[in-house]
């Protein structure tokens, strides 16, 4: 029995989990900021430009959930998934399998918290994740994250994971798309790039990594 952690969007899934939850949920509904979804993406869209990090807008996005109940969004999250709105890298269902099978403890790594994603935990068997997680206070979102998981956080909370279940870092295999999965990658003994950025392809061909490409139809 080993570890396998997989980070989940554009990896798991094609698109961005917290993005496409936070689009049918305001079809449904509204944040105190009042902020429509198209005004949202722009203002994320603008600290990106302006070179703000992936960790700041990971903490912008939970901002916005500042006294929402955790309940509501996870009936949303639920809907999200059984309307069908994810798509499914078939190629990385399959690995997820293959390990399963061989008794490897699946841990997804992501930014998008756990209340959006469990549906797809629960359908895929999949007990434990690592994500940002936002701080609640009598079941409604504060707005503050308790546990960040972008970049290099990712590496840390599976080294502490791997290590709180007495599992050598050699043995682990990890799952990623983008260069900010690159230290995760480099944690672990079997590293796969998933339909890999241009600058994750590069590093992948300097360490020699397995690429996995998912099939276009």
């Amino acid at each position: 029995m080993g570890i396998a952690f997989f980070d989940f969007d554009e990896t798991v899934i094609t698109g961005k989990s917290m993005f496409i939850f936070l689009k049918k949920y305001l079809e449904h509904g509204t944040l105190q900021c009042g902020l429509s979804f198209s005004s949202i993406m722009s203002k994320i869209q603008k600290q990106s430009n302006e070179g703000k990090s992936r960790e700041d807008i990971n903490r912008y996005y939970y901002s916005l959930f500042d006294g929402i109940s955790q309940n509501q969004v996870r009936i949303m999250a639920s809907k999200v998934f059984s309307e069908g709105c994810y798509d499914f890298n078939t190629t990385i269902i399959k690995r997820i399998r293959f390990h399963q099978n061989c008794n490897d403890d699946v841990v997804f790594v992501s930014g998008a918290m756990t209340d959006i994603i469990y549906p797809v935990m629960e359908s895929l068997g999949i007990r434990n994740a690592l994500c940002s997680e936002p701080i609640t206070e009598h079941g409604y979102y504060t707005g503050a994250l308790s546990r960040i998981s972008i970049g290099s956080q990712k590496a840390k909370h599976a080294r502490d994971y791997a290590q709180v279940h007495h599992q050598p870092l050699s043995a682990c295999h990890a799952y990623g798309d983008h260069i900010s999965d690159l230290d995760l990658l480099r944690l672990v003994g079997h590293p796969y790039a998933v339909n890999p950025s241009s600058e994750l392809m590069e590093e992948c061909q300097k360490q020699g990594w397995p690429i996995l490409l998912e099939p276009r139809l």
